[in-house]
Order: structure tokens, then C-alpha cells, then sequence
């Protein structure tokens, strides 16, 4: 392959290598109406790449602790993982704040989608998550100081 002014190879265009986020499971489809003293002879693999998308309800059971006399320690959830009034992981954060930035969807958009999959979400809460998610990030220009 001929060498580029910079001095790196054009790149192929075909399927790149599976990154380290994406899940793989090995199914095995098994032969039907076989005909008698047929020999098995192995598997053939084939690759099909697939998004799912789907909604997830966590029901986590917080314990308590009573204390002598009058009074409890409740345990919390784990940090990161839900705050506010409302209880949205930070799957479900991260996505609509992708769809609002990089898919330029409107939070009535994002509801919907999100209602059609079996989540129950206002476009209220869709139009505060991002806000409660960039709460606490620090923005590039202030990270260099």
C-alpha cells in the first residue's frame, strides 16, 4: 500500500476490531431435520452486531439498623449511583445527555423514546438530568488552570 505525505498507511474500511465496551455472547444454532448418518463436523462462525436497548429498574434494599432506644441508621445507596428525588441511574444520565448533545433530540423526544421502551419518565426530568449531571464537572478551561 503506497505510503501517505504524513507517513502512516490509509486506514482499511471495513469492520474495525469489537472495542472493550461491547458485550459478546456465543450462541449455537443446531441443524434441523438432519438426515440419517449425516456427520457433524464442527461450527461456523458468523458475527452479527446488534444494539440493544432497553429499560432497567434496580431495586436496591437499604438496611436499617435500629439503634438503642430511639432511632435507625438507614444505609444509603451507592454514591454515583442515583440522587435527587427522583431515582435515575447514571446509565439513563449519560444517555440522554448524549442524545440532547451529539443526537440534538429535544427532551420531549427523549421522553418519548424512553416511554415506548417501558421507562416512565417526564420531559421535565429529561430537561433537568443533564443539568444535574454537569453539576459536577469540571469544564476543560478550568481543569488547565
Amino acid at each position: 500500500m503506497p505510503e501517505r505525505p504524513g507517513g502512516d498507511r490509509k486506514r482499511g474500511r471495513g469492520p474495525r476490531k469489537p472495542g472493550g465496551s461491547l458485550r459478546r455472547r456465543t450462541r449455537r444454532a443446531r441443524s434441523e431435520n438432519v438426515p440419517h448418518g449425516a456427520v457433524r463436523g464442527g461450527f461456523e462462525r458468523r458475527t452479527v452486531r446488534d444494539v440493544a436497548v432497553f429499560a432497567e429498574e434496580v431495586v436496591y434494599e437499604l438496611e436499617v439498623r435500629k439503634l438503642p432506644g430511639d432511632g435507625c441508621i438507614l444505609a444509603k445507596i451507592p454514591p454515583g449511583v442515583a440522587s435527587g428525588k427522583e431515582q435515575y441511574g447514571l446509565g439513563l444520565k449519560a444517555w440522554i445527555a448524549m442524545m440532547q448533545r451529539k443526537g440534538r433530540s429535544t427532551a420531549g423526544r427523549i421522553a418519548e423514546i424512553l416511554n415506548d421502551i417501558g421507562l416512565d419518565i417526564s420531559r421535565r426530568s429529561v430537561v433537568l438530568i443533564p443539568a444535574e449531571v454537569g453539576a459536577g464537572v469540571v469544564s476543560e478551561s478550568e481543569d488547565r488552570l
